[in-house]
């Protein structure tokens, strides 16, 4: 059973760089093959990385390399960020700044959509960076960087404040500094800031870079570091620690907040805890029994989980013999403090045989495993674990460390997993992570979707597409049209390279992905702009339009409600307005006096018109055909709607001249710009009587080749056929020639996307969440934007390139 006490935090998006895994499911897959990233190195590849000359005479310099890839590799145009300054900035900022943005597009949140309160909680080591690269060519560089932006770029304070200004983030951001527990305290912090209210999501976690390790490491016969070359953790041989690189972020949220809004949760945070260890241990960098016991025993209790229900543990498994005995007695004891009785109970594990020690990063290391593996249902080996170490005694314990990969079903309840890490100076953390609650899931109710892609530059679109594809047709996705499209929708920040395709499925997509073209394939190159907002066209009635506005309006119950009111602002007969959609949807238009279409026309034309406002397709003017004239004028707000009726209906009565008592309206100037097709031109500022407008009218005036040539002027580029049409209206050719691109089609799903579609690619800033009515699709994770890197670095004179 999945229970809730209102304090748990769900973890909806994840992003991490590690040696060897450029993601978290790289990550993951490395985890799930034993792989590690412990790569020997000749004499000549650790002097090319920066290692001392002198070290290669010393028995106890190791050849060994534990490093992430890329790591002078930025792509500062993204961020809009000058290569002089990305140049100096230390890699930690710029692999954290990239994490945040991909664990927002992971969870499918736009960055930069804003509305949301979200803090940054960071944690970083000091910057290696400017103490070996940059202070030695501290000369040279001041021509290019001030003192200023040098001390701020390479600051491990600045980490999480960087990305808030990157990311016009402005809820609670912060660094957290105390060693190795670091960024799993930052997750604890950023949890209780979510509880507290402080923000609405929470980025939480931590990166290490150190570029002087790169070459290997001095493992000198007392300290931590491992003298066999690799790490391996609970093992009887095992001798120490290497320094790995990396880093990994979390987007959090309330998980009541979380299930209410869709979104995709990877796993729920019930509680954690955070002590330190004062005096109770052997020395400062020891750790102690009585802390970490703490930790864990407050831990369980703020989570309200028995410890007998965690059938899984990420432990710190520094590979220290005497370290690792010592965190296996204090969570031993707060197990058996909690009444968990049993031994061997629970699987011991640990990521650092796979990607070694990374410092203030360790605790996001450990919670991503975790968390990957209560979602998915599999519990990696440790790597490089060959031999328990028989001095902690297992068997006496409630852990098992795990030798070969397991399935981990789901039983009674919810996969349950606890993290613990601990600090040099004596911070440790525990933190019990469990598997989602199941989410309630719509079946598809749309006859097609539109899904569109964009990037700041053709290279990364192309990258973008290529990628879609790729991750739709992996056999483990089993992802629902909706989901997709809702999640490229709003789930990415809009760039000026767009394109998208119509699809009525996602088998319809990877095929139209995979095409040179297709018919429903759109394609743009445009910024949002105001100017590409377009003119609303109103055409004359006939029956097919009528009927598919009618249609349409019925079976959307927010556009039948604001029939309905339409319909007794206007002061119509008592049949009613939902009555009269009956009746159409039943009869279609049998026995309808043409009045009564025109009528209906007209609050049709104004129900959609309100219907694209609210989905962000707004105009800033409009113009009419016929009867479609008078749906203009009334859109325009010439007069008010009750008039606009009675005009209507006096335009349509034959003969007999209009006197100073028949005159049913006065227009007014309208609050939009009203260029008529009866008369001709911007209407709305010439004061048009209305006698002379209804003599145009019943005489069959048109003069929409003056209309349409001061739209052209005023430099519109876009003209939206409202309801559509089968057939365009003979004014297309014309005007497109001159570069009006003119909208038309069948009102169906497909012409509706196509209009956004071509909206969308133009500039206009479409209120997507609007199009899905009383659907509630879901938030999904697909491929995150490809970064542009190039390399951005200032070398050491001793070394080349890491």
């Amino acid at each position: 059973m999945w229970e809730m006490n209102g304090t748990e935090v769900a973890i909806i998006g994840m992003s991490g760089r590690f040696p060897g895994a450029a993601s978290v499911d790289a990550f993951w897959e490395m985890l799930c093959a034993g792989r590690d990233a412990f790569v020997p190195l000749s004499d000549e590849q650790s002097l090319a990385l920066g290692a001392d000359p002198r070290f290669l005479q010393m028995p106890a310099f190791k050849r060994v390399m534990c490093a992430m890839g890329g790591v002078d590799q930025f792509d500062p145009d993204f961020f809009d960020i000058p290569k002089s300054f990305a140049n100096v900035m230390d890699p930690q900022q710029r692999i954290f700044l990239e994490c945040c943005w991909e664990a927002f597009e992971s969870a499918g949140y736009n960055p930069s959509a804003g509305g949301d309160v979200v803090g940054v909680f960071a944690a970083a080591d000091q910057s290696s960076y400017l103490i070996f690269n940059l202070i030695p060519e501290m000369p040279r560089l001041m021509g290019e960087i001030t003192i200023d932006d040098m001390e701020s770029a390479n600051s491990n304070d600045f980490v999480a404040s960087r990305v808030s200004y990157h990311l016009n983030l402005t809820g609670p951001s912060y660094t957290i500094k105390c060693g190795c527990s670091s960024a799993l305290v930052a997750v604890h912090n950023a949890c209780n800031a979510l509880l507290e209210e402080e923000c609405d999501m929470a980025l939480a976690g931590g990166v290490s870079i150190l570029v002087h390790k790169l070459g290997g490491y001095l493992a000198e016969e007392k300290d931590f570091h491992a003298k066999s070359g690799r790490m391996q953790p609970f093992d009887k041989d095992a001798s120490g620690f290497i320094r790995g690189a990396g880093g990994g972020v979390v987007l959090l949220k309330r998980l009541e907040d979380a299930l209410s809004d869709g979104d995709n949760i990877v796993a729920v945070i019930r509680g954690s805890a955070t002590t330190n260890d004062g005096g109770d241990k052997a020395q400062f960098s020891s750790s102690s029994v009585s802390g970490i016991a703490a930790a864990a025993i407050e831990g369980l209790a703020v989570s309200g989980a028995h410890a007998s229900s965690l059938q899984y543990l990420e432990g710190m498994g520094l590979a220290w013999p005497t370290d690792d005995h010592i965190e296996v007695r204090a969570l031993s004891h707060a197990f058996r403090a909690d009444g968990a009785l049993e031994n061997e109970f629970c699987l011991l594990g640990s990521p650092k045989g796979n990607i070694g020690h990374l410092s203030a990063a360790s605790g996001i290391a450990g919670l991503l495993k975790a968390t990957c593996a209560v979602d998915r249902g599999f519990i990696p080996k440790i790597a490089n674990l060959e031999h328990p170490d028989p001095k902690i005694d297992f068997p006496s314990t409630p852990f098992v460390p795990v030798l070969e990969n397991q399935e981990w079903p789901e039983s009674n309840g919810p996969r349950r997993a606890g993290v613990n890490i601990r600090g040099a100076g004596g911070t440790n953390v525990f933190m019990v992570v469990e598997q989602a609650p199941p989410q309630e899931r719509q079946t598809q109710r749309r006859a097609a979707y539109f899904f569109p892609i964009s990037a700041r530059t053709p290279t990364a679109l192309a990258t973008i597409r290529e990628n879609l594809a790729t991750f739709l047709t992996e056999p483990k996705q089993r992802l629902q049209p909706a989901d997709v499209a809702f999640t490229l929708q709003i789930g990415r920040k809009p760039f000026a390279h767009r394109m998208g395709w119509v699809a009525t499925s996602l088998e319809e997509l990877i095929e139209a992905l995979r095409g040179d073209e297709a018919p429903v394939a759109f394609r743009g190159a445009h910024e949002v702009s105001e100017s590409v907002d377009p003119v609303f066209y109103y055409g004359s009635v006939d029956e097919s339009r009528l009927l598919a506005e009618l249609h349409f309006i019925h079976d959307e119950p927010i556009c039948s409600t604001m029939f309905i009111n339409l319909w007794q602002r206007a002061g119509l007969n008592n049949d009613g307005g939902l009555g009269f959609l009956k009746r159409v949807k039943e009869t279609n238009l049998d026995g309808l006096e043409e009045v009564d279409k025109a009528v209906a026309h007209l609050l049709a034309c104004y129900v959609i018109t309100d219907w694209w406002r609210f989905r962000g397709v707004t105009p800033r003017a409009v113009v009419g055909q016929g009867l479609g004239d008078l749906v203009a004028a009334a859109v325009a707000g010439a007069a008010g709607l009750p008039q606009m009726v009675a005009l209507l209906r006096q335009c349509l009565q034959a003969g007999g001249e209009v006197g100073p008592d028949d005159l049913p309206v006065r227009f007014k100037v309208p609050e939009l710009t009203w260029y008529s097709g009866l008369i001709g031109g911007d209407s709305g500022f010439k004061g048009i009587p209305v006698p002379e407008y209804i003599e145009h009218y019943r005489a069959g005036a048109c003069k929409k080749d003056e209309a349409f040539a001061e739209i052209e002027n005023a430099g519109f580029m876009y003209i939206f056929d409202v309801s559509g049409k089968d057939q365009p209206s003979g004014v297309e050719p014309a005007l497109e020639a001159n570069g009006l691109r003119v909208a038309h089609g069948p009102f169906t799903d497909h012409f509706i996307l196509s209009q956004v579609a071509e909206l969308w690619l133009a500039g206009v800033d479409v209120q997507w969440k609007q199009f899905y009515g009383e659907d509630h699709p879901h938030r999904v994770a697909l491929p995150s934007y490809p970064f542009e890197r190039q390399r951005c670095w200032v070398d050491r004179q001793s070394a080349t390139r890491p």
